[in-house]
């Protein structure tokens, strides 16, 4: 593991607001070498978490080395609910989170530094849980379980996994 370096943690504003689409193409669970074309996020089933970002009651957060300020990590949450419910839907009062750390900066606590930010916000907003959806095979679910995540569903190989905050 390469030495942790020094990352705070900043509201997902307009401007590191322009990561979403990179950081979704990455949270995108692909495995193998094969990156997923970015075309893919014009996808409806997939523009509904980035597109028009910044609407009543979406919320997030960056992870910005210190250093140079580049963005290394996002983690967001809206509501999708009526026709436009994503992979991760449990009822239409919970957000759902979306969240992705680049590649060389993983396996350093960013993901849980994200996390514990975004958790944090949704009691500090009132919600009663947060959902997402993660394929079964993807390493990131043992730190939503860590998190507190439990998984409430099972759809074509992914898990939906709702943290309670009542």
């Amino acid at each position: 593991m390469s030495r942790k370096p020094e990352v705070s943690i900043a509201a997902l504003d307009e401007d590191y607001a322009i990561h979403i689409k990179d950081a979704l193409l990455k949270a995108i669970f692909s495995p193998g070498d094969n990156p997923l074309p970015a075309d893919i996020l014009q996808e409806r089933s997939l523009a509904r978490y980035h597109e028009s970002w910044g609407r009543e009651g979406d919320f997030g957060f960056a992870a910005v080395l210190e250093a140079s300020g580049a963005v290394v990590g996002v983690c967001w949450c809206r509501l999708l609910s009526g026709d436009n419910k994503g992979y991760g839907h449990v009822n239409d009062a919970t957000p759902e989170l979306s969240i992705a750390v680049w590649e060389s900066f993983r396996d350093r606590g960013i993901g849980a530094m994200l996390l514990d930010r975004i958790i944090g916000e949704a009691r500090s907003r009132g919600y009663e849980g947060l959902s997402l959806s993660v394929q079964s095979g993807n390493r990131s679910v043992s730190l939503y379980e860590r998190k507190g995540f439990k998984t409430v569903g099972n759809v074509d190989d992914a898990y939906t996994m709702y943290l309670d905050l009542s």
